[in-house]
């Protein structure tokens, strides 16, 4: 699993087990966009590519 922003790749977890979910942490210090997608590869076979669609990174609001 890894994430991306544009064609920059952002952090990645290379040997995550498929466990049916996955907490997605954004570094903080990762600027908002819409241009964020994940990208996961298959451990047995590099050439199997999945990129999730796109989505958008927003600032966090303050927690009052």
């Amino acid at each position: 699993m890894e994430l991306f922003k544009g064609n920059q790749r952002i952090q990645g977890e290379m040997s995550h087990p498929n466990s049916g979910s996955y907490v997605l942490s954004i570094p903080s210090n990762a600027k908002p966009g819409k241009d964020y997608r994940l990208k996961m590869t298959d451990t047995k076979n590099n050439n199997d590519v999945v990129f999730s669609p796109f989505f958008k990174v927003a600032l966090r609001c303050p927690r009052w």
